[in-house]
């Protein structure tokens, strides 16, 4: 069986921000990133991911009452990004494309995306490290992995 045909292990490196889903298909190959995401959204202060005034409603005293539910914009941008990454790692998965999955994020979405993944891709998790390892090198990548 040559290297193409060995299956992979699927690392993703995520943050709110930021996601990148990196290929090892052993210690004898070199690490290959199979895709970057960006999140701009992630990174926002919530005056820019908020575009619209709440509703207003006038009340029978006169006074203006809001209707829209409080949300926290940054959490809303956060659970969409993390259900963005589950949904391609469900897809990625059932077309048998790694057969594991070690998942490496910063804290909270260490949390949310874990919550977001399919039961199927679950069942892959091989490790899980709450650590945000986005800016490190792919050649520094399974050190930095190992020593966690």
């Amino acid at each position: 069986m040559d290297n193409k045909d060995k299956p992979s292990t699927w690392i993703i490196l995520a943050n709110s921000a930021r996601a990148i889903l990196v290929e090892d298909r052993g210690a004898d190959s070199a690490l290959i990133v199979v895709h970057v995401f960006r999140n701009p959204a992630g990174r926002m202060n919530a005056a820019g991911l908020v575009t619209d005034q709440p509703s207003r409603a006038q009340s029978p005293t006169g006074t203006g009452t809001s209707l829209a539910p409080r949300t926290d914009p940054h959490r809303n941008a956060r659970d969409h990004f993390a259900a963005e990454l589950a949904k391609l790692l469900a897809e990625s998965q059932r077309r048998g494309e790694f057969s594991k999955l070690v998942v490496a994020a910063s804290n909270p979405f260490f949390g949310i995306l874990l919550h977001q993944l399919d039961p199927h891709v679950k069942k892959v998790v091989a490790r899980t490290i709450e650590r945000d390892f986005i800016n490190v090198p792919l050649n520094r990548l399974r050190e930095r992995l190992a020593e966690a």
